[in-house]
């Protein structure tokens, strides 16, 4: 539903479904037949077990929010509210599987109830649609905030680094995720961003920005039930680009406080991966 209340105010709300296919884990190694393995329990009596298999995911949303425009479009804002209630979340697990394979096995669970809420927040300004004088000024900036909740999170122990080392549960246990942070959910993040543009002359055009970025601490993973949590962290980043006719240069930095952060994490076998350093580009280019 939508209604444009004034020439500058939109009101909306709407509520769609979506639908995620299930399959089949394709890191699956089946070591759960092997009866090595926590999750075989019986020597012999394994053989039929097959966890590869995962259930497809279906996910309603509900969104409303409103998008204004005011002072001749100089100020933009914009506001939305949202719920997601997701059936069957798929969820990867890794699991440790000693003397098999590549040493480990990759388990994609269904959590059977997860619900993502939240709020999100846009302001733009165009302060030369304000004043001439400050013409080619703009500054924008956006705010998310987030509740992620796994209201449900129970599923068979034998696909879980729950045993001992981070091996699969044995049989009969279950695996309880319930009220565990989802993975990649930071509660709040915000972006502040400026950009400056000015005509040097008929043939010269000199632009500026830079940002910063802000994101809440959040999960990158799980050691069985436990999650491994990266910190909140800020980026920096800025550009300067010169064009001269057909040609430019640009210089642009990314990182620029040197912020050093995880941008992933297998907890059960101790890897991380870690982002790029502070990095200046100089480009030089030339259109025809």
């Amino acid at each position: 539903m939508q209604w444009q209340a004034t020439p500058d105010v939109m009101l909306y709300a709407n509520r769609s479904e979506g639908f995620r296919s299930g399959g089949f884990s394709i890191r699956g190694t089946l070591s759960e037949q092997q009866a090595s393995q926590t999750n075989c329990g019986v020597v012999g009596g394994c053989r039929n077990n097959n966890f590869l298999s995962f259930l497809p995911e279906t996910n309603t949303s509900y969104e409303a929010g409103l998008k204004t425009r005011f002072l001749n479009r100089a100020v933009t804002f914009n506001a939305a509210g949202f719920i997601n209630n997701i059936d069957n979340f798929q969820q990867s697990q890794v699991v440790v599987t000693p003397n098999y394979g590549p040493g480990t096995n990759t388990y994609v669970v269904s959590f059977p109830k997860v619900q993502i809420k939240g709020l999100e927040f846009e302001l733009d300004l165009d302060f030369g649609k304000m004043t001439e004088s400050m013409e080619g000024l703009s500054l924008s900036g956006s705010l998310g905030i987030q509740d992620a909740k796994v209201k449900d999170g129970r599923v068979n122990g034998q696909t879980a680094s729950i045993g001992a080392g981070a091996q699969a549960g044995a049989p009969g246990t279950t695996a309880n995720f319930t009220g565990v942070q989802l993975q990649r959910v930071p509660k709040n993040n915000f972006t502040l961003r400026g950009s400056y543009v000015r005509d040097l002359s008929d043939d010269a055009k000199l632009s500026l920005t830079v940002g910063y970025s802000w994101i809440d601490s959040f999960s990158l993973g799980t050691f069985g039930t436990l999650n491994d949590i990266q910190p909140s962290y800020g980026l920096l980043d800025a550009s300067a680009t010169l064009n001269y006719k057909g040609y430019f240069l640009r210089v642009a930095g990314k990182n620029l406080t040197d912020k050093a952060y995880r941008t992933q994490s297998l907890p059960t076998v101790f890897f991380q991966g870690w982002a790029a350093p502070a990095t200046v580009t100089v480009s030089v280019g030339a259109k025809f």
